[in-house]
């Protein structure tokens, strides 16, 4: 009854001080008492199946709401990081900004891209399965209206949800049989643990089969909002497995 009695305006203000000190998960040893890619390699959680990957543009949501602040933020975050790390990793997060093509808006974007969510869930998809769970993965490529906002963070969340009404985070409808088949694999996936579509239950009329994850050839769904297929990593070079991969172990930047 006190929160509901509570002004919107004062909970966006107390949730605004607390964002600006701690923003993102962190292992403190109680909320969060493991290592969590550990304790999926050592099989937690390997009988419940998952469905789980990415966005293309993934900090896009970030830059399209911070503005002007968004390149000074994230890399005072990636400052503050590389004293806890070893020398070694610093040197690959500084390579890789290097060899990402455009200006430092750009790096520090396709950087926090890779660190924060790009090469977390595939290292989530590698430990689930090597401990012997099911998980199938997927790449959405779909971009939105919003200026810097491109495939970001929550992009998929209209089509999945099949809610086209909602343009928060999209700034756009997608198209009504991309929306179908997005959700319909979701709902597939939750009925039966298997999202792939037969002809029949396709909104386009085509069968799409789904593999699950796998170390060796690494399939994925790739979810454009006028061609969903199947296909695996190495085609579209998702993660950077040399330089942003072995980051992963320090859980969060």
């Amino acid at each position: 009854a006190d929160l509901l009695a509570c002004p919107p305006e004062k909970i966006a203000d107390i949730a605004g001080n607390i964002l600006a000190l701690r923003d993102w998960p962190e292992r403190d040893g109680k909320l969060i008492p493991l290592d969590p890619f550990e304790a999926y390699l050592n099989g937690e959680g390997k009988e419940i199946d998952l469905i789980e990957g990415c966005n293309k543009d993934e900090l896009g949501q970030f830059a399209c709401f911070m503005g002007e602040s968004f390149t000074d933020y994230f890399n005072a975050r990636y400052e503050n990081k590389f004293p806890t790390m070893s020398q070694e990793d610093v040197a690959k997060a500084k390579e890789f900004m290097h060899m990402t093509l455009g200006n430092q808006y750009h790096k520090t974007f396709k950087f926090g891209d890779q660190v924060f969510f790009i090469a977390p869930a595939f290292r989530m998809s590698e430990n689930h399965t090597a401990a012997g769970g099911k998980t199938y993965h997927y790449y959405f490529r779909v971009e939105t209206s919003k200026p810097r906002f491109l495939s970001g963070h929550a992009a998929e969340l209209p089509a999945v949800l099949n809610n086209p009404q909602d343009i928060f985070f999209s700034g756009r409808s997608y198209d009504d049989t991309f929306n179908h088949t997005m959700q319909r694999m979701w709902v597939n996936f939750a009925k039966t643990g298997d999202p792939s579509l037969s002809e029949e239950e396709s909104p386009t009329g085509k069968a799409i089969t789904w593999d699950p994850y796998n170390s060796e050839t690494k399939p994925i769904m790739v979810f454009d909002e006028f061609y969903v297929h199947q296909g695996i990593e190495a085609d579209y070079g998702i993660v950077d497995w040399e330089r942003t991969y072995p980051l992963t172990k320090y859980y969060i930047f």
